[in-house]
């Protein structure tokens, strides 16, 4: 059944079923506070989708660009819904990520070295910075991860005119729990 408004289909990532309605009253008493009014519906889907209806678009906004969401600890996915079709066919199968790339000699923390990570971490949708300057101490890149594919813990960069290869460590914002075993 076509529905209208401002949507987004959500997903828990954990082995157990939770009640779409407790997921969202934790979020709205924490993370969500002042975010508008919002319906949930349920979808009859074997990994516990649901939809959420939300007042404005400021707030589906909000909902899809700060992720990745947290209940106690598993991640929370969301992917946006034009409320046609069937919102199990919804690809929920990436997480929008930052990534901090560290120790990076200054040279190499540059705007264009973060868009040429896509190899190595995933489509990359942002990159932090200032007026095309980074001004923290890492590089940070927001990319979409495959949630089937294993984290990469680091990253290989051969900067132009040398031919030795260096390698340095990624940490992950805002990291859901994940497998240790298979990442």
């Amino acid at each position: 059944k076509a529905v209208s408004g401002f949507l987004v289909v959500g997903r828990l990532l954990s082995p157990f079923q939770v009640n779409p309605r407790v997921i969202v009253d934790d979020l709205r008493n924490t993370a969500w506070k002042n975010q508008g009014v919002f319906t949930i519906q349920e979808v009859d889907s074997a990994d516990g989708r649901f939809i959420l209806n939300l007042a404005a678009d400021n707030d589906r906004r909000f909902v899809l660009k700060s992720q990745p969401w947290h209940f106690k600890r598993d991640g929370l996915i969301f992917a946006e819904f034009d409320g046609n079709g069937d919102p199990e066919e919804v690809v929920l199968g990436v997480m929008a990520i930052w990534v901090q790339v560290r120790d990076l000699p200054y040279e190499l923390k540059t705007e264009s070295i973060g868009w040429s990570l896509e190899d190595q971490l995933g489509e990359v949708l942002e990159v932090s910075h200032r007026n095309h300057v980074i001004v923290e101490k890492f590089l940070r890149v927001r990319v979409k991860i495959l949630l089937h594919e294993p984290l990469k813990c680091s990253i290989e960069i051969t900067p132009l005119g040398c031919s030795k290869i260096f390698k340095f460590d990624v940490k992950y914002e805002k990291l859901p729990l994940y497998c240790e075993c298979c990442g």
